[in-house]
């Protein structure tokens, strides 16, 4: 079909067609068809901004406008839109600036803003000063719809331009920013002060000043590189903190629920937050900075009996001022951590002295501002109040146990208000402790002989939330409150109300068993845990036990956990969880008490085989459970890779889960691939290392490693990790079946590998060496190219090689050597060549550091004395330098092995049982040359094979080595 505007009118209308077996596909592929004919999204947008044509067709030409001319708009994209085309495009986005529908006009602007990114300034100079003239334009004539239509325009082009820090579209933003801040600042002035008088009649003046707010919050954080400086900057931030008192009020007393009105108050923060986080010493040095943080802590003491207010009214008044209260917090909290971190900020650096300056003067504002009086009031504040918990935080417990308790386990504290008063009470504990942790102390001794649990538990909340800073006094020590305060409140027993201090209890022991706790101490709390698992006692309902799994997940996984303090406490431990996870229904609860049970497995070891069958037997259905939920899917694959670590050799139980696992997360066309991948390949890792013996069911899974390595760089490491562990599990297998595709791969990519890829690479290799028939090896590594690769790595004249890659490549050509004496002048028929590769070779010897790296490197290169190459003649002085270094260092037994030869990261411990892939590692050096043949004797058979090779003339090789070092080898 020709495109023509009857054509595209057609296609338009059916792609919207929304009948069943209408001809909405044929119209999509239609118009996909279109995207190659030139000319083809000017006719889109001339569509779009035809007010004549159906509101169904407009919406979807501005929407494919939107989403498919950004791909086509580069030069270098396919069926890119000509120069000609785009500069028609250009002149006419404006055409619907008088555009009624908003939802045109948005769709419009996001594709405005996105092809400005890529053309301005060079293609689009004018592009601000038409915006600009344009609102002036609106604001002449009284304008509204235009004024707003513009204001997006500019919102979304300014959103745009925020993401580059750097280049020619950031140096745009800042140039054009300080005019179009100017007349925002401007209109917004004039269009507040007006409605402020007359709210309910100002609609339209309210929408434009809300855009003008989003605006000019990210003119002033994003467009100016320092804002306290810019006047402009100061008069907009200035005008809003005198007006937000006002708004609170007006919200507050007459206009309740007004959304606009909302939207300016929770606007004028935004503009707050954004300035803070993007130049947060700017934002203390604005006019009157200061006073927007007392106007936010009188909101957070004026608001405080509000959310503990049990009627459906002050209900809803409290949600409507959550937000509020929240952003306040939020901006308290920050201005603590800028004045601890002495003014630091993540875009601020120090360019000029007035920076340091500046920085300075603002740190002391903030010292001032922060007296002892403040903080003490602010403490007392949020531990009375905020951190208590609110009837409808009862409520909800009470209704939704699951959802409450897991809402409250998740870290979205940003947008939660007790959450956030943690957080903020949190910075207020660690930066003025001399000051808070006194008072914390004092209120959790006075709460002992208080009935009034919410009370009780605000304290103990305090106590755990500041346990950071409360562990470095000296007059708090956790292993006297524990039996005195924290189990007496934990085992206590009344009215369903001390469910509340059982969860508060463990979350006390989530937090202070990390930081302080004695091993007598740590027992004691491994049987707290264990009572408060105990679905039989009618306190622990299911927000108690949900929230003493997670928090048991904690006490376990620590640096000072004792497995022999743990292990009585396991099997009740699992017993109870597993019941859990049957009772609870949601799967966010599901998903906190499977990485419980991972922890735990991971933490004890082989100890888990008598669980493992439970655990196995419940992953099947949970998987099927899942649902869209993937991150339940997620989960299960760690506690598979818990598992199957724990386990070792008994893995093999796992495979019948396991497998299936690995097969849909390896299966690019699965839907689960993306969400799965990158934790089953440490699944994977553990199955081959963890794996016994060799066997067809890890086999199977081999071919995508090849397919992996050679698709992309992504998960290399883990993917080479994968390897080691085939390659050590059966070298055999490995180089036979897979052996020609690996080496071609890592011959063809060798070159543009990173340093720490080729040192993985040469120990896969390294591996394979160890294989029934080397040989076999060698001969693959040179018909794939992987060989001449290496030896261009190692003899690398642009010196772009890393030293310690090639020790690791040298580690590799030895064992070929060793295994085939002759290789190396079979393989590499320039004598140049063989030199340079033995000249760097005994370059690298002097920085071995590891006495087995040395013993392999003297062997190989003994090794090649047995070849008869008269290359070698040329460097035996040295090699004979190496025989002597390496024997002068090293007392060898007869077997030719020494401790020095093994590394400290090789030592197991005797006591505990070891993976079978360690095993193997062990294992191999009962054959490795390091350890089994004796360097002196190896030596001498190896000058026997040369002089058989050379002949007589075989002394001559020896004529400037010295007959005292000749004569210690018996030479």
């Amino acid at each position: 079909m020709d495109l023509t505007p009857e054509n595209l009118l057609q296609a338009l209308e059916a792609a919207g067609d929304q009948s069943v077996g209408g001809p909405r596909d044929s119209g999509q592929q239609q118009l996909k068809l279109w995207e190659q004919v030139p000319g083809f999204f000017s006719l889109l947008q001339d569509a779009y901004l035809d007010q004549s044509l159906p509101i169904q067709v407009r919406w979807i030409a501005v929407i494919y406008f939107k989403n498919e001319s950004e791909r086509h708009w580069r030069k270098s994209a396919p069926y890119a839109v000509s120069e000609q085309e785009k500069t028609a495009i250009r002149s006419k986005v404006f055409g619907c600036i008088d555009e009624s529908n908003r939802q045109l006009m948005i769709h419009n602007a996001y594709a405005i803003a996105r092809l400005a990114r890529m053309d301005v300034p060079g293609d689009w100079p004018d592009l601000m000063d038409q915006l600009l003239q344009l609102l002036r334009q609106g604001v002449e004539s009284q304008n509204y719809t235009k004024q707003h239509n513009v204001l997006t325009v500019l919102n979304q082009v300014i959103k745009a331009f925020s993401i580059s820090r750097f280049g020619r579209v950031r140096q745009a933003l800042l140039e054009s920013s300080p005019a179009i801040l100017t007349l925002v600042t401007d209109l917004y002035a004039n269009y507040s002060e007006a409605w402020m008088g007359d709210v309910e009649n100002n609609t339209a003046k309210m929408e434009i000043t809300h855009l003008c707010l989003k605006l000019a919050r990210r003119l002033i954080a994003e467009g100016h590189d320092r804002a306290n400086r810019s006047e402009d900057c100061r008069r907009f931030f200035q005008i809003t903190v005198v007006q937000l008192p006002e708004f609170l009020t007006m919200y507050s007393d007459r206009f309740s629920g007004n959304a606009l009105l909302e939207k300016h108050v929770r606007g004028v923060g935004k503009l707050y937050h954004t300035m803070r986080e993007r130049q947060s010493v700017s934002f203390v040095l604005m006019p009157d900075s200061l006073k927007v943080a007392e106007l936010y802590l009188q909101l957070i003491e004026s608001k405080k009996e509000l959310f503990h207010q049990d009627d459906d009214a002050a209900e809803e008044a409290a949600e409507d001022w959550t937000k509020v209260v929240v952003q306040g917090m939020l901006l308290i909290k920050h201005l603590i951590g800028v004045l601890y971190r002495n003014g630091a900020s993540n875009l601020l650096t120090y360019k000029t002295d007035e920076d340091k300056e500046e920085t300075k003067v603002a740190v002391d504002m903030l010292r001032q501002f922060f007296s002892e009086a403040l903080v003490q009031h602010l403490t007392e504040l949020l531990v009375t109040w905020y951190l208590r918990l609110r009837p409808a935080d009862l409520v909800e417990w009470h209704d939704n146990p699951e959802e409450w308790a897991n809402e409250d386990l998740n870290n979205a504290w940003e947008y939660q208000l007790r959450a956030c008063s943690e957080k903020l009470y949190g910075d207020l504990a660690i930066n003025f402790r001399e000051i808070v942790v006194p008072m914390v102390l004092k209120n959790l001794e006075q709460s002992t002989s208080s009935s009034d649990v919410l009370a009780k538990d605000a304290a103990l909340a305090a106590f755990a939330t500041g346990s950071a800073a409360i562990s470095k006094e000296d007059s708090a020590d956790f292993d006297q409150i524990f039996p005195q305060v924290i189990i007496p409140q934990g085992l206590a027993n009344g009215s369903s109300e001390y469910r509340v201090l059982r969860r508060r209890v463990a979350i006390v022991l989530g937090e202070w068993i990390t930081i302080q706790c004695s091993p007598e101490n740590r027992i004691k709390a491994y049987e707290l845990m264990v009572h408060l698992l105990n679905p039989q006692d009618p306190l622990n309902d299911v927000v108690v036990r949900i929230t003493a799994a997670a928090a048991l997940r904690f006490t376990v996984d620590d640096w000072d956990f004792e497995i022999d303090g743990f292990l009585p406490f396991v099997g009740d431990i699992f017993v109870r969880l597993f019941a859990l996870l049957k009772e609870v229904k949601q799967i966010d609860s599901k998903v906190v008490l499977l990485r419980t049970v991972a922890v735990v497995a991971d933490r004890i070891g082989a100890r888990v085989s008598p669980y493992a069958d439970t655990v196995l037997e419940m992953l099947p259905a949970l998987w099927e459970e899942a649902g869209e939920q993937q991150y339940l899917r997620v989960t299960i694959v760690q506690v598979l890779t818990s598992l199957v670590q724990s386990l070792g050799r008994d893995s093999t139980k796992t495979y019948n889960i396991g497998m299936p696992v690995m097969n849909v997360s390896l299966d690019r066309e699965s839907p689960f691939h993306a969400f799965l991948y990158d934790d089953s390949l440490l699944l994977w890792e553990a199955l081959v290392k963890n794996a016994p013996e060799p066997n067809d069911t890890i086999f199977q899974l081999f071919p995508a490693v090849t397919d992996a390595l050679d698709r992309s760089t992504e998960n290399l490491y883990f993917i080479l990790k994968i390897l080691e562990g085939y390659a050590l599990l059966s070298p055999d297998y490995t180089v036979q079946k897979h052996g020609h595709t690996l080496l071609s791969i890592f011959g063809k990519y060798m070159d543009i590998l990173s340093f720490d890829v080729v040192q993985q690479v040469a120990q896969c290799v390294e591996y394979m060496t160890f294989c029934s028939n080397p040989t076999q090896l060698i001969q693959l590594a040179v018909q794939t190219g992987f060989f001449k690769a290496m030896i261009n790595y190692i003899i690398d004249k642009d010196q772009n090689s890393s030293p310690t890659a090639i020790s690791d490549l040298l580690q590799v050509l030895a064992r070929m050597i060793i295994a085939a004496p002759n290789f190396l002048m079979e393989a590499v028929a320039e004598p140049e060549v063989r030199s340079a590769v033995i000249t760097a070779w005994l370059a690298k010897f002097q920085s071995m550091c590891k006495p087995h790296e040395r013993k392999l490197a003297t062997l190989g290169l003994t090794a090649l004395l047995s070849s008869g190459d008269p290359v070698v003649k040329q460097h035996m002085k040295d090699i004979v330098g190496c025989w002597v270094e390496l024997t002068d260092e090293v007392a060898e037994n007869e077997q030719g092995d020494c401790n020095v030869y093994y590394s400290v990261s090789e030592w197991v411990d005797p006591d505990e049982p070891v993976s079978p892939h360690t095993q193997r590692q062990q294992d191999i050096k009962k054959k490795d040359p390091i350890h089994t043949y004796p360097t002196k004797a190896y030596i001498q058979s190896s000058c026997q094979k040369a002089k058989e090779n050379v002949g007589d003339s075989f002394q001559e090789w020896f004529a400037e080595c010295g007959a005292v070092n000749l004569g210690s080898f018996g030479l």
